[in-house]
């Protein structure tokens, strides 16, 4: 069951990091790449946790989906920024985010 859980997380995660939100505050890549990574994070936790109590199992399952989704988020995204540098294969993905969608004029 947690198995199946993980997995739906990776798909959500996935698909809510290409919708196109808005914010105030915040750039749409940045709130892209929050879903994204949350998604990453809780499915390699119940994927984990899924083969428990065979602990081993779990943590190459755990490193081989961390290192599918920093794999795909370097080659076909640019969710993987660490500071102010974004890491990306393409010089495409490697823009600096744009401003806030929904930022008042005079902000």
């Amino acid at each position: 069951m947690l198995g199946a859980a993980g997995l739906v997380s990776i798909v959500l995660g996935g698909l809510g990091a290409m919708l196109p939100w808005k914010s105030r505050r915040m750039s749409t890549a940045s709130i892209q790449r929050r879903v994204y990574w949350t998604g990453t994070a809780a499915s390699t936790l119940l994927l984990f946790i899924s083969q428990w109590p065979d602990w081993r199992s779990g943590m190459i399952i755990a490193f081989a989906v961390a290192f599918v989704m920093v794999g795909s988020a370097w080659r076909f995204t640019s969710h993987l920024k660490i500071g102010e540098k974004i890491y990306a294969a393409t010089r495409y993905h490697r823009r600096p985010d744009r401003p806030p969608a929904l930022a008042r004029n005079g902000d």
